[in-house]
């Protein structure tokens, strides 16, 4: 479902009076919830003010302007809508912690709708990440030049030319693309992976798997996944995340 159609039915509203509460046309409003196009930056607001939203993805959350022009108009922003509880479980748990992050509240409630996490600890990791200026963004890995595997989606329907949620981090001498939840297809069986990351240093361009291992992990069941993938990993520990910094830890990939 997507996502303006589960928040616009949870505030018991059909198309026509979200139209007239909002002034987008309802024409508009049908294309936003079939996934082919984004609302505007304005429209965006609107929506998110009239549904108690806090973050809406909009066109201006693509990588580029120009993107929107090379990507067939067939359903290219069905974003999908996750179980935000184990963000509710992370905002309670390290509630202090995130206070002093001083978090952009829209960035946060932009997550929260569109970035699936496993486990509290993925959300705080994507909050300290976001908290270090990384930025969020809608775009394609495939577009982007991922060839090593098939990404599909929650379905196992080929991603084709849809936009994926993600995060966008800079330092001085590297850029990191990253695609939280990815599902990738080797084979005939699709592997989970905790992000899918591009790395990028000047002419060198690397495609990485990063896993977040929560306390207790199990190993065991990662050999098999990781032979399959065959793709450079990055780890990060649950004590690196709570204790050292995640940012750093990720430039280091």
């Amino acid at each position: 479902m997507n996502w303006l159609r589960q928040a616009r039915e949870d505030r018991n509203l059909n198309q026509g009076q979200l139209a007239d509460k909002t002034g987008i046309s309802r024409q508009r409003i049908c294309k936003i919830e079939k996934g082919l196009v984004l609302p505007t930056k304005a429209q965006s607001e609107v929506l998110a003010k009239e549904l108690g939203l806090g973050g809406v993805p909009c066109s201006g959350d693509l990588l580029h302007d120009r993107e929107t022009q090379k990507v067939p108009k067939h359903r290219a922003y069905e974003l999908e809508v996750h179980n935000p509880e184990r963000w509710k479980v992370a905002l309670k748990a390290w509630s202090s912690r995130i206070y002093r992050l001083r978090l952009d509240p829209r960035k946060l409630a932009w997550m929260r709708l569109l970035i699936r996490v496993d486990s509290a600890l993925e959300a705080l990791f994507w909050m300290l990440l976001a908290a270090a200026k990384a930025e969020v963004l809608l775009t394609n890995p495939h577009s982007m030049g991922f060839r090593l595997h098939p990404i599909v989606d929650s379905q196992g329907f080929c991603l084709g030319e849809r936009c994926l949620p993600g995060l966008y981090l800079e330092s001085w001498n590297k850029k990191i693309w990253i695609w939280p939840q990815v599902n990738l297809r080797p084979k005939d069986i699709a592997y989970r992976v905790d992000a899918l990351l591009l790395v990028v240093e000047g002419e060198n361009r690397r495609w990485v798997v990063l896993e977040l291992d929560g306390q207790g992990h199990n190993f065991t069941k990662d050999a098999f996944r990781r032979e399959q993938i065959a793709m450079s990993e990055v780890r990060i520990t649950e004590k690196e995340i709570k204790e050292g910094n995640p940012v750093q830890q990720l430039l280091a990939a």
